[in-house]
């Protein structure tokens, strides 16, 4: 398992030393000790009340199969995301439906296929962010390309479910793929697609799935009201434009499976951000320091608060155990 995850860490290390690089550290140093306190409080209060939206979001995905108690969804919410944090290359983006599959009786592939309606809706909205930034501020060439492609990808890849959920047949492609496994396999990978399907039926409801782009628009502006509050506590003088720019920086960035934490490729981004809109690098650095700091520390502190909650679906007893 190491050997798939060092290339990500590694990467990890490249991004940081990349951060380090030509910084003034006792600047550095400075720029932590100014931060205002209460501003500070106040950017990790929006990373809070945004986990308590994702909770809430995540809760309308699922309606169409199950409705889960919001204290429930808060919970395995706080546990999937620092699992996300914790675990190498995004694999903790399975501890979610594993533990809703443990813990609501919700088939496992179909809380997948949640996951993956959350994750359109995010880079959907992101991508809208660089986009309107772009005629704003200077946005790496490399960056707008990789977008663009990113957003091909993605038009195609939901033309093909919107295809898929209307129909309600399998493609051809799938059934050349099934028609050619073992038949005691067959149909259980029929019953995954099928359970997969079922958690992307969100689609089928355009008045939900409308509400969810614009709750998704206002998840991610509450993430960039932290970045701006953290403009204040360091004393940055930008916009809240130049904010959500360099949220959707950042959230491309942190998308690279790296080191645990997103350390390394978080700064880099930040920093990189932050030195396109005039930022000096060590003040950029300070910044990133911070912003990844109270970020993981939001997440961490959820996560541990509700863990002992889920330990018996994370780690169950073999029978007999006492």
């Amino acid at each position: 398992m190491w050997k798939k995850l060092l290339p990500g860490i590694l990467l990890g290390v490249l991004f940081g030393y990349l951060s380090l690089k030509n910084v003034n550290y006792e600047e550095v140093l400075k720029g932590l000790r100014g931060a205002e306190p209460p501003l500070l409080v106040l950017s990790a209060f929006f990373l809070f009340l945004m986990q308590g939206l994702r909770s809430y979001r995540w809760g309308l995905i699922l309606s169409p199969l199950k409705r889960v108690p919001q204290g429930t969804l808060f919970s395995i919410t706080s546990v999937g995301f620092l699992a996300i944090a914790a675990i190498p290359a995004r694999i903790g983006e399975l501890a979610r439906p594993y533990l809703m599959n443990r813990e609501e009786d919700l088939p496992l592939t179909a809380g997948i296929g949640s996951v993956i309606v959350e994750r359109i809706l995010d880079v959907l909205s992101i991508l809208l962010i660089l986009s309107i930034a772009v005629f704003y501020f200077p946005i790496p060439p490399w960056m707008i390309r990789g977008s663009a492609l990113l957003f091909a990808v993605l038009a195609v890849f939901l033309g093909i479910l919107i295809f898929l959920l209307r129909t309600g047949s399998t493609p051809p492609f799938a059934r050349w793929i099934l028609d050619r496994l073992p038949e005691g396999l067959r149909g259980r990978v029929r019953e995954w697609f099928l359970q997969l399907m079922k958690g992307l039926d969100v689609f089928r409801r355009k008045g939900l799935i409308a509400y969810l782009a614009i709750l998704s628009l206002f998840i991610w502006s509450i993430d960039a009201l932290a970045l701006y509050a953290l403009f204040f506590a360091l004393h940055i003088s930008l916009p809240l434009s130049a904010a959500y720019a360099l949220l959707a920086m950042i959230i491309i960035g942190i998308t690279i499976p790296t080191a645990p934490g997103f350390i390394g490729n978080w700064h880099f981004f930040c920093v990189l951000g932050l030195t396109l809109f005039g930022v000096p690098r060590s003040e950029a650095l300070s910044y990133a320091i911070l912003n990844h700091f109270i970020s993981m520390a939001v997440i961490f502190f959820l996560g541990l608060v509700f863990l002992p909650f889920h330990m018996d679906a994370l780690f169950p007893r073999k029978k007999g155990t006492p």
